[in-house]
């Protein structure tokens, strides 16, 4: 997909361990496609970063260097269960992100006793996931805000 989807994570990762020193990764290009990822949505930064590899926005690839492998191990979804409930969903026909990857953080989330509410939409892809799971996502999220249990199926 592109260097977009890669820097906004890079720039999440920085921005929860300054340490990490992103920009001195970051070539021109790079810094600049960082503001603009601060000031936009994830469609309008995945779009600005199409057809970009990581070298084209770095002097320097972060995602090879000891201390960022060592932060992104920590991160890994799945080693910690979540403290409050989870809504997850994925479409079985997932082009970005395995449909076997969101399988497994359910059953690692549910295998730790967290509360976690799966929905699976088989026949769509990543965009179509995500549009489909919107709407029953918005309502899952309403029913914690007013204060109704929620509800699982591990």
């Amino acid at each position: 997909i592109g260097a977009g989807l890669i820097l906004m994570a890079a720039a999440g990762q920085n921005a929860a361990f300054p340490e990490l020193g992103l920009d001195k990764y970051l070539n021109d290009k790079g810094r600049g496609y960082v503001d603009f990822m601060k000031k936009n949505c994830v469609a309008e930064n995945a779009v600005a970063g199409l057809f970009q590899h990581i070298s084209d926005v770095t002097v320097k690839n972060p995602l090879d260097e000891p201390d960022w492998q060592a932060r992104l191990n920590e991160s890994h979804l799945g080693t910690k269960a979540p403290d409050a409930p989870v809504y997850l969903y994925h479409g079985g026909l997932d082009e970005l992100i395995p449909y076997a990857v969101g399988e497994r953080l359910r059953a690692d989330w549910c295998g730790k006793g967290a509360r976690v509410q799966w929905k699976s939409y088989p026949l769509l892809g990543h965009i179509g996931g995500v549009t489909v799971g919107a709407l029953p996502a918005a309502d899952w999220l309403a029913g914690r805000f007013a204060g109704r249990a929620a509800p699982g199926n591990c």
